[in-house]
């Protein structure tokens, strides 16, 4: 699988880091899993976060986590099972 050019930083939000994970780091997937991290989610609901980072990527089928610096802090000192499992084989794809 050739993986797309993700262009950062968007124009539409402040992302700190961006990771993809799941079946887009084994090959075997038809869409692009990707953890998305910026504190403009704060508030936001999860659709709409979602509908902001497809704005984007238009020509990528992406299929976007997206949280913010503090729910990132909070699940991580959690030891949040789903975070954990996205972290074990994701790949850094940017970084501020």
């Amino acid at each position: 699988m050739t993986y797309p050019t993700f262009k950062f930083p968007l124009p539409n939000l402040d992302i700190s880091k961006a990771y993809l994970f799941g079946s887009s780091i084994e090959k075997n997937g038809n869409d692009f899993d990707v953890l998305f991290i910026s504190d403009d989610f704060e508030g936001v609901s999860r659709i709409k976060r979602a509908e902001k980072i497809k704005l984007n990527f238009p020509s990528i089928n992406i299929d976007p986590v997206c949280v913010s610096e503090k729910e990132f802090t909070r699940l991580t000192n959690q030891n949040s099972h789903f975070l954990t499992e996205i972290l074990k084989s994701a790949i850094l794809i940017y970084e501020r």
